[in-house]
């Protein structure tokens, strides 16, 4: 059973995401990866090609015992479980499968980062901010290269984000959830299939344009620290405050 180690802890907390190599053995990830395709083979004609990233194409997947795998039965659980808590972890029934299909003939345009969780007002609708713990991706392809559809991020902006909102309040208003905060450069992530991400929900994070030649398959879960409310947002100024195997940090 794998745990974070304290240089990886010390990561986490310094950058805000963990990458660790290898979690999701082949086989899992072969068979997630050929559900996934089934899936497209079989209703192609839902593919939005204006979209190029339609998050809701295979959402019907969510459930499917392949694709939850990837979390279940691996040491993702454990890995997670090292910095939220033994037994404290309640995973989001609202599993991502992340397709990035490739796009031709184009230029990378400008990475747009966001922080999940925020919805601002629509029309009569009052904005709300519903924030969670944490966020894992396992990856089914290689992205050994930048602008492959990579999990992007900006390493150190929850810090940021938290030490803005301990003198601001927070208004789901904001673009994409980021405060007026200048951030650090961005990274694109390279990863090997099987490998996970590990992120704090405070993350600035996006995922890049794919300019290769493959789609780039992921699938995200999300989760809350089993004692944080769904609407608590004192943890946008204290960020650490759900993070149980944290506290020696």
């Amino acid at each position: 059973m794998i745990q974070l180690s304290q240089l990886q802890k010390i990561q986490l907390y310094e950058d805000g995401y963990v990458h660790i190599p290898q979690v999701a053995p082949l086989s899992l990830v072969n068979d997630a990866k050929s559900e996934i395709n089934a899936f497209l083979g079989q209703h192609s004609d839902l593919v939005d090609k204006e979209a190029l990233a339609n998050e809701r194409l295979c959402s019907e997947l969510k459930a499917d015992e392949r694709i939850l795998n990837l979390f279940h039965k691996t040491d993702a659980r454990s890995i997670v479980e090292s910095a939220i808590g033994f037994n404290k972890i309640v995973l989001s029934k609202n599993v991502q499968i992340a397709l990035r299909f490739p796009i031709k003939n184009r230029k990378p345009f400008e990475l747009d980062p966001h922080v999940d969780g925020f919805h601002p007002t629509q029309e009569e609708t009052p904005g709300s901010i519903l924030p969670f713990t944490a966020i894992v991706g396992i990856f089914l392809n290689d992205l050994d290269k930048d602008w492959s559809g990579n999990f992007t991020v900006w390493p150190g902006s929850h810090r940021l984000s938290e030490k803005y909102f301990q003198q601001h309040k927070p208004d789901s208003d904001l673009r994409f959830g980021i405060p007026p905060i200048k951030l650090p450069p961005p990274v694109q992530l390279k990863v090997k299939a099987g490998d996970m991400i590990f992120a704090h929900f405070q993350l600035a994070h996006d995922a890049s344009m794919n300019l290769q030649e493959a789609i780039r398959y992921a699938v995200f879960f999300r989760m809350n620290h089993i004692e944080q409310p769904k609407d608590s947002i004192e943890v946008l100024s204290n960020i650490w405050r759900y993070w149980d195997g944290m506290a020696d940090l």
